[in-house]
């Protein structure tokens, strides 16, 4: 281990006895006392019938992995708990072997894993009984896998993010054309064959689908939320390109030169932001069913000290400031596309992109929803405009 990774090593350590020492004993957190009672479930009548009917939406990977460990060893919460850090532990560790492969050096990788752990939510997932860390953790799994071309490691990552999220479709889909634009780039067989296990990797999450007939458990909740479900929503949209600004915020700051100095940037970023107001940043039609009138702990904060305009011109700016960012790793990736050898650096491009197309059909929207998406964030704005070859001398 270098110097770089052994303080890396002493933080983690440090921020997680942290969070075990502060919260590991407190209540359960919002949704955290029916995911772990999902996860009783599955530690102790696991069946068909379990697999079928579980109350959740999502995927039952993280329900089995915490019901494995609670049968194990206990379902007592901060047992469980124990779990969670111990699986935020290998996430922060995985992107920061994935910075240093992608073009880290120095105490780059450590800064970018500091942003991503500081996030509020982050902080929160690292600790509670909740199933988007695995999420996190197997989306930074394939896009490493990917690059360092093991693709039995990226189907198998891509099958269990699948299985924790169905939404983690927007990583097997931007790892699809990936693979495809290799092919028709090199015309590398092995482009081919890790196509293969890609989608091999979505034969269980396929399987259950037709078990359940439809894409989440035979449930009530299913009945309650379905038919928002492949529905484009517009203000989605607002909601996380509002969120591309403010989650990396530090980083785009300390780079703003890339991003604002263009003049033409500004005229177009104010033009495209002002569709805000016809799709401005609401919770989702289910989520306000159920009581719930924000979108997350930055929307329910805002509008507790300031009115409802303010925040959506507060919104509105920051989706302002997120496009020109938006087309600066839009235009890095078309660079990195057109040169003459393959960049498998533009999975990070794609991964964003997917997130695009892929997010706005859910039937929620949420702040969290974000984060699986972060760490490609957070690599392609700190190292756009490297080139290739320093990725590859720095990745060693």
């Amino acid at each position: 281990m270098n110097r770089h990774e052994v303080i890396g090593l002493g933080l983690l350590l440090v921020y997680l006895a942290g969070l075990a020492v502060a919260g590991i004993q407190r209540p359960a957190w919002g949704d955290e006392s029916h995911f772990v009672e999902t996860a009783r479930l599955f530690g102790e009548q696991f069946g068909w019938t379990t697999l079928t009917h579980y109350e959740e939406m999502s995927t039952p990977f993280p329900f089995m992995l915490y019901g494995l460990w609670g049968s194990v060893f206990e379902f007592e919460l901060g047992t469980l708990r124990i779990l969670s850090l111990l699986i935020a532990g290998g996430t922060y560790v995985s992107f920061y072997r994935l910075a240093r492969r992608v073009g880290g050096a120095g105490y780059q990788p450590l800064a970018l894993t500091a942003l991503l752990a500081m996030n509020p939510y982050m902080i929160g997932l690292s600790l509670f009984v909740f199933p988007d860390m695995l999420t996190i953790g197997f989306a930074i799994l394939v896009v490493q896998a990917m690059l360092v071309d093991r693709p039995v490691l990226a189907g198998l990552a891509n099958a269990l993010g699948l299985l924790s999220k169905q939404y983690f479709l927007f990583v097997t889909l931007a790892s699809c054309i990936v693979l495809a634009f290799r092919y028709y780039k090199t015309r590398d067989k092995a482009a081919l064959r890790a196509g293969g296990w890609m989608g091999l990797s979505m034969v269980p999450t396929l399987a259950l689908f037709m078990l359940w007939g439809g894409v989440s458990p035979d449930n009530a909740m299913k009945a309650r939320y379905v038919s928002e479900a492949f529905v484009f929503h517009a203000d989605f949209v607002s909601l996380y390109l509002a969120l591309f600004f403010v989650y990396p915020a530090p980083l785009i700051l300390y780079r703003w030169r890339l991003f604002y100095r263009r003049p033409h940037v500004w005229p177009v970023a104010l033009l495209l932001a002002s569709g805000y107001w016809l799709a401005p940043i609401r919770a989702a039609d289910p989520a306000v069913a159920g009581g719930v009138h924000t979108v997350g702990l930055l929307h329910r904060g805002l509008l507790g000290i300031f009115s409802a305009p303010i925040v959506d011109l507060f919104f509105y700016g920051c989706i302002v400031l997120a496009i020109p960012v938006v087309m600066g790793i839009a235009r890095d990736g078309w660079m990195r596309m057109k040169r003459p050898d393959f960049d498998g650096t533009i999975l990070l491009h794609l991964t964003i992109l997917c997130f695009f197309l892929v997010m706005p059909l859910s039937y929620l929207n949420w702040e969290k929803y974000f984060l699986p998406v972060l760490p490609a964030v957070l690599l392609a704005l700190m190292f756009m405009g490297s080139s290739k070859e320093n990725h590859d001398q720095k990745g060693e």
